[in-house]
């Protein structure tokens, strides 16, 4: 089996007069799997959206919820 697909999630970024405003699409994505890092100017998010543990691989008959890893890097002059 290959290396996992890492997943870039959508994301809107904005400034207002005192602050830049960052927004990610994560949906599906508990609060506790996701991870927020700033490192100068670049900020990296990155999650993942995990498959229901009631649910074994051999039991789904159509399944089109992409699962695993999230990461989006960006600064703000991206």
């Amino acid at each position: 089996m290959g290396a996992e697909e890492v997943r870039m999630p959508a994301l809107e970024m904005y400034e207002k007069p005192d602050y830049l405003v960052v927004g990610v699409e994560l949906p599906g994505v508990r609060e506790e799997d996701v991870g927020i890092s700033l490192t100068g100017q670049l900020l990296t998010i990155k999650g993942e959206r995990k498959a229901s543990a009631d649910v074994k691989d051999e039991e789904y008959l159509h399944c089109e919820v992409c699962y695993g890893p999230l990461s989006r890097a960006v600064s703000p002059s991206s």
